[in-house]
């Protein structure tokens, strides 16, 4: 009976680490973020601080990916930057970046090599993302617009 104990707390082990990669995303703020936005145009004369009206954010589980982020550049016809959400909390979003398609949405944003981080703020017309201390409002699409 021992024996049986120790084997099964061994796969219960086995189990929960395989399930531990989500682990750093708090399902009930990745449910009350979770949808699709599009950009409030950022007028600027600085190019790195520039964000143009074509871009949207898709925030979701999508085709049982689990949760992913995807910053879509609507005017090249791909995604700018996206990726699985690797940590998520109440005031910080992160995913795994390895591949960024074209750029990210304006051009102050940095990265490493492998995650791009962003704080985020909930509002009352849809969520803000900010990266190295600039901010980019999204506005949640409503269906039929």
């Amino acid at each position: 009976m021992k024996k049986l104990l120790i084997a099964l707390g061994l796969v219960l082990v086995f189990v929960m680490a395989g399930c531990g990669e989500n682990s750093k995303v708090d399902e009930a703020y990745f449910s009350n973020i979770c949808g699709t936005y599009d950009v409030v145009e950022h007028e600027s004369d600085d190019f790195d601080r520039y964000v143009g009206g074509w871009w949207a954010l898709d925030i979701g589980d999508f085709e049982g990916s689990g949760p992913y982020l995807t910053i879509y550049d609507c005017g090249a016809g791909n995604p700018g930057v996206e990726g699985p959400i690797v940590a998520l909390d109440e005031s910080s979003v992160s995913i795994d970046c390895s591949e960024i398609h074209d750029e990210l949405p304006v051009g102050c944003w940095k990265y490493d090599e492998k995650t791009l981080t962003m704080d985020y703020k909930v509002t009352d017309e849809g969520i803000e993302l900010t990266n190295n201390d600039f901010t980019i409002k999204f506005k949640k699409r409503v269906e039929g617009e």
